[in-house]
């Protein structure tokens, strides 16, 4: 069996005991109940990358929708330069996630600089450039909490969940990623059952997302 596939195998043991099917309405590529959508008013998504088809999908159904969206990719940046469906609704940052307010490295594959950045110097050879960040804690202190929360954030995911369970951060509809091989894939196991647990107990439901045969593993947290 191969590092992937023990991986999948694992994550997809967790998958059953904690996570919940669901039915409910595809925005792209994440399924999101349609009555808290159209009941929103802040959405707060982060890793964007220049691609804003989600929130279009959500300002579909809510075209009254205040969408924050962060990302400091270049190719980002140049994005929200241009015009395209709903931007009126966005508000773009370009800024990273980190748990740290600071000014850090975004690291990216010298060999394909098109494709993602992350904090963490995952290819062997990682370029990076410098990038302003920010944590949730202070997002909601200047902005106020939102309905909806989208976290495509390569790798520090358990940051952000540590941030909404410690900081007791309120939304209705936490849509995250769990990439399960990019460091110490045991340990993202562990944390990921654990994450799981504690927004069970804290009284979240959690949803699978959809099935993957990747190493990655998404939920759908709704309050």
């Amino acid at each position: 069996m191969t590092k992937n596939e023990y991986i999948i195998k694992e994550k997809e043991k967790i998958e059953r005991k904690w996570m919940k099917p669901q039915t409910f309405k595809a925005y792209q590529n994440y399924w999101i109940p349609e009555e808290i959508v159209k009941q929103a008013t802040k959405v707060y998504s982060f890793g964007v990358h220049r691609d804003v088809r989600f929130e279009q999908r959500l300002c579909l159904d809510n075209n009254t929708l205040e969408i924050k969206c962060y990302d400091p990719t270049p190719d980002t940046v140049k994005f929200f330069q241009e015009d395209f469906m709903f931007k009126q609704n966005m508000t773009y940052y370009p800024l990273a996630y980190a748990e740290e307010n600071g000014y850090m490295n975004f690291y990216y594959d010298h060999n394909a600089p098109e494709k993602c950045y992350s904090l963490l110097p995952l290819w062997e050879q990682s370029d990076n450039i410098k990038v302003n960040t920010t944590n949730l804690k202070s997002i909601y202190d200047e902005h106020g909490p939102c309905d909806i929360i989208k976290a495509d954030v390569e790798g520090v995911w358990k940051s952000m969940c540590r941030e909404v369970i410690d900081h007791k951060l309120d939304f209705k509809v936490f849509a995250v990623e769990f990439e399960l091989a990019l460091e110490d894939h045991e340990q993202a196991l562990k944390d990921m059952s654990s994450l799981c647990e504690e927004f069970t107990d804290l009284g979240y439901k959690v949803h699978l997302n959809r099935p993957r045969n990747k190493a990655i593993s998404e939920a759908i947290i709704v309050k």
